[in-house]
């Protein structure tokens, strides 16, 4: 896959070192350049995409921070710009099961604190509060998406939501979660427990990608699980987000 720069002017253009395309040098864009942003988000304004989730994997938080968060810096100042809005997602993928907790609420405290991130006017807002959402626990992989019981999980979303010691850190928290976390089978944690956590959630994400690969396999899933997600969402007052996936090349 190879991004397709013909809008993009001289200045936007990251020369690859010894790649070319037909006798052409071959380059790549940089979100780090704040006019390229712009264009993006621009370009979302033209197609009518609302905003953004502003990805932050939690292994490369200290270094986003340690580099000056130039990429966030430029979203914030294209959202502003193009009017679109922009709101936080963390993704747990590989964090310490001992430290990813405290990890994220320190992030979120500089975030707020140092980068001001929802005071911004087009950070994405519902029911009065920031959204932000953290993508991950519940899956049954292991280690590999802290963190293991769902008590630990349980106390994080009631940290973010309500015992944040200043109220400009609460949010409404949107959960990326497993596919069948409505059932706890298949790429969920099998734990009864994880049903409170799943309930405690002001929005749930479900990751389908993957979960379907023909027309025909997506209407099943329509059918026999996205219908049931939106009906137990609906039941506890939550909003469903699902995630739709264009495919693989």
């Amino acid at each position: 896959m190879y991004p397709d720069l013909s809008e993009f002017s001289a200045d936007e253009l990251c020369p690859v070192p010894g790649m070319t395309i037909g006798d052409k040098p071959a380059s790549l864009f940089s979100s780090r350049n704040p006019k390229t942003v712009s264009r993006h988000f621009r370009w979302m304004k033209e197609y009518g995409l609302d905003g953004v989730l502003v990805q932050r994997f939690i292994g490369e938080t200290s270094r986003k921070r340690a580099g000056g968060d130039i990429v966030l810096k430029n979203i914030m100042a294209a959202a502003r710009e193009s009017g679109r809005t922009f709101a936080i997602e963390y993704d747990i993928s590989g964090g310490n099961p001992a430290t990813f907790a405290q990890t994220l609420k320190d992030d979120w405290q500089y975030l707020v604190d140092e980068l001001k991130v929802t005071a911004h006017p087009n950070y994405q807002r519902h029911n009065g509060k920031p959204v932000l959402s953290v993508w991950g626990m519940g899956l049954g992989d292991g280690p590999a998406h802290p963190p293991a019981t769902a008590r630990e999980a349980l106390d994080l979303i009631v940290w973010f939501k309500f015992r944040a010691p200043d109220p400009r850190y609460r949010v409404t928290y949107m959960g990326g979660t497993p596919s069948r976390w409505a059932t706890l089978t298949a790429d969920a944690k099998p734990d009864p427990a994880w049903a409170e956590v799943y309930a405690m959630m002001d929005v749930v994400q479900p990751w389908s990608v993957g979960r379907y690969g023909t027309p025909a396999a997506a209407a099943k899933w329509a059918e026999s699980i996205l219908a049931a997600d939106v009906k137990k969402t609906k039941e506890q007052g939550q909003l469903y987000m699902p995630v739709v996936f264009p495919g693989f090349s």
